[in-house]
């Protein structure tokens, strides 16, 4: 009857569908691999591997991803094997040097950003800065480039990324000696943990609690250079 033909078109239905993501799925992870394995090989190996990266995270990997459609564990699949494919172009970058290529990747990335789940975002885009670090004499591009972030994370509300920027941004203003810069940036959060701590019920265990992040803060960010030679 009409039961039995409903559910074999579903069965045809499914089976093309998993038919399309297995394809999918060897295609993409095979040609991340393959990319990752030529990276090493030569000058002209290693511009074929960038391109190769570049088509699956950016250019190709928009395409299959509207392919995908409602399909979510498709989508899920593409996603992570884009994300897998972004990560080794960073990485491809950092080992070149290429300091100018990973700044424009992350403005690349940003169509990905928008269909992965923001833990996934907070990952790369931590990533590609770590790789930025990697290369010598680009303190000053990486303070550029927490900057940037950290506006982008906070208008696309991605607290907990721009809260993560933000702390590796005071770090680096610490390490150039920028020290009211850092302590400027990294006092928005004391405030916050103060009222935080003023709401506790128990006022004395408050003042007590306070009073610890107040010296821990700072003798985290107490310059070495101005410390008391009495204290060394």
């Amino acid at each position: 009857g009409r039961s039995a033909i409903d559910r074999g078109r579903g069965r045809e239905r499914g089976e093309r569908e998993e038919g399309e993501r297995e394809r999918m799925e060897e295609t993409m992870e095979g040609r991340v691999k393959r990319a990752k394995e030529l990276s090493s090989k030569g000058e002209n190996e290693w511009m074929e591997a960038e391109a190769e990266l570049r088509k699956l995270t950016i250019e190709e990997g928009t395409t299959r991803s509207r392919v995908a459609g409602g399909n979510k564990t498709l989508a899920a699949e593409i996603a992570k094997a884009r994300e897998e494919a972004a990560l080794a172009l960073a990485d491809l970058y950092a080992q070149r040097g290429s300091s100018e290529k990973l700044t424009c990747l992350l403005e690349d990335l940003r169509p990905l950003f928008a269909v992965v789940p923001k833990a996934k975002t907070a990952k790369i885009v931590r990533a590609i800065i770590d790789a930025v670090s990697r290369i010598p004499g680009t303190t000053e591009l990486q303070l550029k480039l927490c900057r940037e972030q950290a506006a982008w994370a906070r208008e696309e509300k991605r607290t907990f990324l721009r809260q993560r920027i933000e702390t590796r941004l005071a770090s680096l203003l610490f390490a150039t000696k920028d020290y009211p810069g850092a302590l400027a940036l990294i006092g928005t959060y004391v405030v916050v943990v103060c009222f935080l701590f003023y709401a506790l019920p128990r006022l004395p265990l408050s003042c007590t609690s306070l009073g610890v992040l107040t010296c821990s803060s700072a003798l985290l960010f107490f310059a070495p250079a101005l410390a008391d030679p009495a204290d060394s």
